[in-house]
């Protein structure tokens, strides 16, 4: 059964998303998502990893207190052992941060 959409959170949507394309993306094949982050958190090692999608380009758009990133991914093997290896994510909370008044975040 589908998680919630309550319980479903961005690092694992972003998670599921590269496995779904690892599994079904021909090799050479590419996908192309924004990802949203908050500014300030946004680092190059908060990009989703997979062993079988190699990173082609990516960018930076700020709105302020939060920011998106566009991410440009190509598969480059089919080789499905390696679909352990994808990279965890620290994205969780996205949405509570989105909503709580800059001022709060700050004084944290």
């Amino acid at each position: 059964m589908p998680p919630k959409l309550d319980d479903y959170e961005l690092d694992e949507l972003a998670l599921d998303l590269l496995k779904f394309c690892a599994r079904h993306l021909k090799v050479g094949g590419r996908l192309v998502y924004w990802l949203p982050v908050i500014t300030g958190e946004d680092s190059d090692e908060l990009i989703p990893k997979h062993p079988q999608l190699r990173i082609v380009a990516h960018s930076l758009q700020s709105f302020g207190k939060w920011s998106r990133r566009m991410i440009t991914m190509e598969k480059v093997h089919g080789d499905q052992s390696k679909d352990e290896g994808v990279a965890s994510l620290t994205l969780k909370d996205f949405r509570k941060k989105y909503f709580t008044p800059t001022s709060v975040l700050m004084t944290k």
